[in-house]
């Protein structure tokens, strides 16, 4: 689940909600089981949201979510078929664009797969799991809590989840959730003003396994709302200089300059292990010791941990006396 804000194609919501009722089952049988122990993964609005949110029952994501399968793409998609596919996400981020400025709200499911296949269909299919369009943010935090209560999610103290935690944790956090994704079903809130919220859920579910225990929640909420920026921006949506999740996307971003989106492409849509030996490979510190600096929010640790590694000296040349 990812706390964040975003939009689309609105008149569209009857429509995808039917779409979800006939197709719902399918979807939800193809997505691996989340143990009790995860909670879906939140978006939550508010720039100022800085705390990496706790494991268990934290409004974050595990991996996989939904749709996530962890499997390479079966094959590379041709020049045709990335020229078609870019240009209906082109199309579908100006509908969502001329849409926001009527009235603001969630993006479509259709409307997101659109954008995400556009930009990224060349690592992997993009799966679109189920959407559920709610009523409004309070709505969509008792919805959250709902999902916890059914599924046994524990609080942080180990007390069972009630109606009203979600807000309360909100409240307390100064941020607002706006969407989230649990088992193959995006929620969004349908009233979001956050452009990334559709893409941001969709994007957790067609994450690499593992991603999110290997990385931990700052890079995984980083990286989710980072490539959903991306798209969004790609495909012609204006994405607010305002982010959610501000302290993991500039993480993310610092990341990315050290080892080069190709890596956090390649780690978060086909294996992990990509993005992990690329930090090994460039950074100053092993990947276990970024991802605790950045599971504290340690901004000046992980600062540390993003230098490039210091160059083995070369090895002074020895040469043996010739005689004359």
């Amino acid at each position: 689940m990812q706390r964040h804000a975003e939009g689309e194609e609105l008149p569209q919501k009857d429509q995808e909600v039917s779409e979800i009722a006939e197709k719902g089952a399918k979807s939800t049988a193809a997505a691996p089981p989340a143990t009790p122990a995860q909670a879906p993964t939140a978006g939550v609005a508010g720039a100022e949201e800085t705390a990496t949110p706790a494991p268990g029952p934290a409004k974050t994501e595990d991996a996989p979510v939904g749709g996530g399968t962890g499997a390479a793409p079966a094959a590379t998609r041709t020049a045709d078929e990335e020229k078609k596919e870019t240009e209906a996400g082109t199309k579908a981020g100006g509908q969502y664009e001329a849409a926001q400025k009527l009235s603001p709200g969630a993006q479509s499911l259709a409307g997101a797969q659109a954008v995400l296949q556009g930009v990224y269909g060349g690592m992997k299919k993009i799966v679109p799991g189920n959407i559920v369009i709610l009523a409004d943010q309070p709505a969509c935090s008792r919805k959250y809590d709902e999902v916890c209560i059914a599924d046994g999610i524990k609080r942080p103290d180990g007390s069972d989840w009630k109606i009203g935690d979600t807000a309360k944790d909100d409240a307390a956090a100064g941020v607002t959730t706006e969407g989230f994704q649990w088992k193959g079903v995006i929620y969004v809130n349908g009233k979001t003003t956050l452009v990334t919220a559709t893409v941001h859920e969709m994007l957790h579910g067609n994450v690499s396994a593992g991603f999110r225990d290997t990385v931990g929640e700052t890079f995984n909420e980083g990286a989710t709302e980072y490539l959903a920026r991306k798209a969004l921006g790609a495909s012609g949506v204006t994405v607010p200089a305002t982010t959610a999740y501000p302290d993991q996307v500039k993480m993310t971003t610092d990341l990315v300059s050290l080892v080069g989106e190709d890596a956090l492409l390649k780690g978060y849509f086909t294996d992990v292990k990509e993005l992990v030996s690329a930090y090994e490979a460039k950074g100053s510190k092993t990947f276990a010791e970024l991802k605790t600096a950045a599971e504290a929010l340690n901004t000046s640790d992980v600062a540390d941990a993003l230098k490039p590694k210091a160059a083995t000296p070369a090895k002074a040349a020895l040469y043996e006396p010739t005689e004359i």
